[in-house]
């Protein structure tokens, strides 16, 4: 009889306030050298439908720019595109939908958030008991 080889854990990396997926890079890079798949979701991001899309690839080529992309306000400050959502409720509720998508695609994953994106996953944990988690 076969043994299944376990296969290592998926990890959801959870952005800080004012930060985006980039900001996990390094974390991101040791963890896929290590045999896991990463995804960094942008927080910030809530128009259209979820994509699920790992961090293979994410970041190559970007450069920080000053200001954003999208349309100018009255006072002429730049308005980013996204649509950001409202509420920690519905930020948790979108990443619990993401967790969801990630744990059918590559197994339950591991949820780690730094400063704000800690505060997001607590908080989705509590609103979400049922999501499938390996930590």
């Amino acid at each position: 009889m076969k043994t299944a080889i376990p296969t290592k854990p998926p990890y959801v990396l959870l952005h800080g306030f004012a930060q985006a997926p980039a900001t996990w890079g390094e974390v991101a890079r040791r963890l896929q050298a290590a045999g896991h798949r990463t995804y960094a979701p942008d927080l910030y991001e809530g128009k259209g439908d979820l994509k699920l899309s790992s961090w293979e690839g994410a970041g190559e080529g970007e450069k920080e720019t000053e200001g954003g992309e999208g349309d100018t306000n009255a006072g002429g400050i730049a308005v980013a595109e996204r649509d950001p959502l409202t509420s920690l409720e519905a930020v948790c509720d979108r990443a619990a939908a993401i967790i969801r998508l990630i744990a059918q695609a590559d197994g339950a994953p591991v949820l780690v958030g730094y400063s704000m994106g800690g505060r997001i996953a607590a908080e989705t944990v509590v609103r979400h008991p049922d999501l499938p988690l390996a930590g």
